[in-house]
């Protein structure tokens, strides 16, 4: 058991939800107060972004938290690392184009940013499959 143990998932949501809540909550005033619209959209794009399923960002963690809930902490960190890839695939093409499109390349090192977040989560990941290997291994060799 780690030192979080004692934590239930519903706490971990909502604490993985409170910074995209607080950056929807700043564009909400930023917009009613009518300060500069560019501070509504980084607030807006910065919530959202943050809810992408991707680990280590809060969306991906929610969705870890929930797929450990269900099939433990072994499946959910494989599980979410290949997920986090898929759809960092996914959003670099489509990012691609909106590199091209836009000539921003603002949302190149948005795209490099994540790669190199879900480089840093792989390596724990594999990591932590080293782990359960030792762990399975000595398991096994106490049972027999």
């Amino acid at each position: 058991m780690n030192c979080y143990g004692h934590i239930s998932i519903f706490s971990k949501i909502i604490t993985y939800l409170s910074g995209p809540l607080c950056n929807l909550f700043f564009a909400l005033i930023f917009y009613f107060t009518k300060i500069k619209i560019e501070l509504v959209q980084i607030n807006l794009i910065l919530g959202i972004l943050n809810l992408f399923p991707i680990i280590p960002l809060d969306g991906g963690r929610i969705l870890k938290e929930i797929v450990k809930k269900i099939y433990g902490h072994k499946t959910a960190s494989i599980f979410m690392i290949e997920f986090t890839k898929f759809n960092l695939i996914i959003i670099s093409l489509v990012y691609s184009v909106a590199i091209l499109k836009l000539k921003n390349v603002a949302v190149l090192f948005l795209i490099l940013y994540m790669w190199w977040l879900y480089l840093i989560e792989e390596k724990r990941t594999q990591t932590l499959k080293r782990v359960y290997g030792i762990i399975e291994k000595s398991i096994e060799k106490k049972i027999v």
